[in-house]
């Protein structure tokens, strides 16, 4: 891979970053495809998520050249996956809100809170963005080592 090879490290973190994202994206949109029926009134909504989480992963990794929150000093070693990643799928619940309110009824049969709904999908966000965090970053580092790398 010539152009992979030319990246630097803050490069090389973003495209992790986003590998990752796009196999967890893919994963979630097989999951629905296989076990919700009427699968295909979700087509736009598949795609969002096929497109969703690559631009997670990118943001998150994006962020990690700074290692410490500069007002208060406090380290932001996996807190930046966690924060970023909630926040990211909490405005996709507010966007998306209908669509999956529809998947939780069709996969559950059940009918759920919409503080639920909403807080499910942060904390799926709040674990894909500690994932992507954690495996970029001790594979490439973060701060200091990310910038000049």
């Amino acid at each position: 891979m010539k152009i992979y090879d030319k990246l630097g490290t803050l490069g090389k973190k973003i495209f992790w970053g986003k590998m990752i994202g796009f196999l967890l994206s893919i994963l979630g949109v097989l999951s629905i495809i296989v076990l919700v029926e009427g699968y295909q009134a979700y087509t736009k909504f598949l795609y969002a998520v096929l497109l969703w989480y690559p631009m997670l992963g990118a943001m998150i990794t994006l962020s990690s050249v700074m290692e410490e929150y500069p007002i208060f000093k406090w380290k932001l070693y996996l807190w930046r996956g966690v924060l970023i990643g909630a926040v990211f799928n909490f405005i996709f619940a507010l966007l998306a809100y209908e669509k999956i309110v529809s998947l939780f009824e069709a996969f559950l049969n059940v009918e759920l809170s919409e503080g639920v709904i909403i807080s499910v999908v942060v904390l799926e966000g709040v674990l894909v963005g500690l994932l992507i965090d954690y495996v970029t970053t001790k594979k490439f580092g973060e701060g200091r080592k990310l910038r000049e790398g």
